[in-house]
């Protein structure tokens, strides 16, 4: 089998890279931040379940989903109604949902 060189230069610039398709895109230059640093937002513990989840009310004002796996710094039990959180966002199955969940 014989091998070829890959020509990774269009118009003598390199392709970004699209993390969402993980292929190059010439629209995506330069490419997006990915070194794992996510922006925190803030927002309330709106409700804990015994279920596992809660929601926190984001300072947009929409619910946004989170599961007790989501918890860092604290114990899932420990949260309360009305408890002041930051969180990155992130999307689950179902939809949007909150990552790396923090009291302040």
């Amino acid at each position: 089998m014989e091998r070829h060189a890959v020509n990774t230069q269009r118009n003598g610039m390199l392709p970004a890279f699209n993390r969402n398709s993980a292929t190059c895109t010439d629209e995506n230059f330069p490419p997006p931040d990915v070194s794992g640093k996510a922006e925190m937002a803030e927002g309330v513990i709106k409700k804990v379940l015994d279920k596992g989840f809660g929601f926190i009310t984001t300072m947009k004002g929409k619910d946004l989903f989170f599961h007790s796996s989501a918890v860092q710094g604290i114990d899932f039990n420990q949260l309360i109604s009305g408890q002041k959180v930051t969180y990155t966002d992130g999307m689950g199955k179902t939809g949007p949902c909150a990552d790396n969940v923090k009291p302040v």
